[in-house]
Formats: structure tokens, C-alpha cells, sequence
């Protein structure tokens, strides 16, 4: 997102002077993660700067120290408004769906509301569509003010685009149904930002392959573990606190009920369902595996399935 200015503004807006055991928790996950990250890419950079044409990239990380620093946590902070405010970038590949169910589907679920933003005024329109992102946050009216302030006529026209997407309606649905009063209890307003992020980019996905998934288990008559699919994202890769599973499992079951015409259709499309059945068995085969004294998944396991 080409806009320093407006992030640091943001950013600024949520500083705070007290943490909570939740938010140090999830940012120490997150550096957990970024710590074995920024070995494999060093190791990647490593080899191809001394010029070697094949190389193989270890399975185990042997990164030694959790690297904190006050960077990389504004750096998360930064990367989680970026992928919040995304949908203002220009778009470099646009998708087009064909699919006549799909398309009368989402007319008549959304063509009102859609017709109603597009009567707005800009400051109008601008408050529509974020409000609902920032709704939990004491500073939303901050948030939206600055957006309001800062978004030109090219932002909107953008914003107006990513209004025809599915993963943007499964987005809004989710941040209507979240646990707001928990949420804020647990977490400091910046960790709730890495949070959301985290939904932003995973949640439209999982939710598709989550429901292929319970197509399979439904067929094949056995189960392999899908609900551990649904822990281990929740828990393991987005790293929200044990209290609010029940809560958010309950959430992602309303979700799959709303959306389920399409995400039917969805999984039909293209080599999604190759895809899926690759990634379905790889899951029922991992999951054979006895866990380790360290649990069932390392780190790595979590970064290949992030």
C-alpha cells in the first residue's frame, strides 16, 4: 500500500502504554513464527547470492534465539493495516466469475446493499465500508475520520470494486458475528488489528477448504480429524486465546451454513477440487502420525500450512 503517511497516522492512533497477557502472547507467537521465517529466507538469500544453481532448503529451521525487537513489532502492526486497508490497491489480476448460479446467488443477496453504497457520498461511502471492519475499536471514530480525511477519488473508485467479491462478504459477515466484549478484554486494539489481518487473508480460503473437507468426511463415512483443522487454525496459526474457540468455532459453523451455496459451487471450479483432494490427503496422512513429545505439529508443519 503506497501511503506511509496514512499507516504511520493510523498507527499512532493505537499506541498504547499497557499490554495484556493475550497480546503478549499472540506477539510472542508471531515472532516465534517470524524467527523461523527469517532463517529460511536468509538461508534462500545465502545460496543464491553465492551463485549456487541448486540448492535444498532444510525441512527444520535451525534458528536458536526468538529475534524481538522493537521494528519487527511495528512491523506487524504495519503489515496487519496494509492487509486490513487492502482492498483500496490497484488490483494487478482481476478475476471474473461466469458461473450463472454463482452470479444470480450474489445478486440477490447483496445487489440492495451494494445499490445503497453506491448512492453515497465519498465520506459516506468510506464510513460504510469500514465501519464494520473497526466496529470493536474504542478508536474507530478516529480510524474513520483519518480515512474519510485521506482517501481520493482513485481509493473509492477501488474500494467500489472490491465490493462485487465474496471473500469481502464472508469478511463483513465474520466481523459481525466476533465476540467483541471478549475480544477487547483479552487485547490491546493493536493485537486485535493482527487478528483481523490474520482473517483477512486466511479466513475466505479456509472456509473454502474447511467445507470441501466436510464434504469428504460426509462421503467417506470416517473421520479425519477435520474439526482439528478448524483448532489448529484458530489456535495454532492465528494464536487467539483458548477461551474464545468455543466462541469462534460456533462462528465458523454459522458461516459455512450462510455460504454454502457458493462455497459448493466454488469448490467445482478450475483445479480447485484437485487441489483440495491433494491437501485432504496429505492431512488424513499426517494425521496417522503419533504426535511427538512436543506436540502434534512443530513450527514448520504450522509455517507450511500458514
Amino acid at each position: 500500500m503506497y501511503k506511509p503517511d496514512l499507516l504511520q497516522r493510523l498507527l499512532a492512533i493505537f499506541e498504547v502504554t499497557s499490554s495484556t497477557a493475550a497480546s503478549i502472547h499472540l506477539y510472542g507467537w508471531q515472532q516465534y513464527f517470524y524467527s523461523h521465517n527469517d532463517f529460511y529466507y536468509a538461508y534462500v538469500n545465502k545460496n543464491v547470492r553465492s551463485g549456487k544453481e541448486k540448492f535444498f532448503v532444510p525441512l527444520v529451521s535451525k534458528a536458536k534465539a526468538i529475534k524481538s525487537t522493537v521494528f519487527s513489532l511495528t512491523m506487524f502492526d504495519e503489515m496487519a493495516l496494509i492487509s486490513l486497508l487492502q482492498d483500496m490497491n490497484p488490483k494487478l489480476c482481476k478475476l471474473y466469475v461466469k458461473n450463472k448460479a454463482v452470479l444470480d446467488r450474489f445478486k440477490k443477496r447483496y445487489a440492495s446493499s451494494i445499490s445503497d453504497m453506491m448512492q453515497l457520498s465519498q465520506s459516506d461511502f468510506i464510513a460504510s465500508y469500514y465501519q464494520p471492519f473497526f466496529s470493536g475499536f474504542g478508536s474507530a471514530g478516529a480510524i474513520i475520520a483519518l480515512l474519510q480525511d485521506t482517501l481520493v477519488e482513485h481509493d473509492i473508485s477501488r474500494l467500489k470494486d472490491s465490493l462485487y467479491g465474496f471473500d469481502l462478504w464472508i469478511f463483513r459477515s465474520l466481523l459481525e458475528k466476533l465476540p467483541w466484549q471478549k475480544l477487547n478484554t483479552l487485547y490491546t486494539e493493536q493485537a486485535l488489528l493482527n487478528i483481523l489481518s490474520f482473517f483477512r487473508e486466511l479466513f475466505p480460503g479456509f472456509l473454502l477448504y474447511y467445507h470441501f473437507v466436510l464434504q469428504q468426511d460426509a462421503q467417506q463415512k470416517k473421520s479425519a480429524y477435520p474439526q482439528l483443522l478448524v483448532h489448529t487454525l484458530l489456535l495454532e496459526i492465528i494464536g487467539i486465546d483458548d477461551s474464545l474457540f468455543l466462541d469462534m468455532k460456533k462462528i465458523v459453523d454459522q458461516l459455512l451454513e450462510e455460504f454454502s451455496f457458493p462455497l459448493t459451487l466454488f469448490v467445482e471450479f478450475d483445479d480447485n477440487k484437485q487441489f483440495f483432494s491433494l491437501l485432504w490427503d496429505n492431512w488424513k496422512e499426517f494425521l496417522l502420525k503419533p504426535p511427538t513429545a512436543q506436540g502434534r505439529f512443530s513450527v514448520e508443519d504450522l509455517l507450511w500450512l500458514r
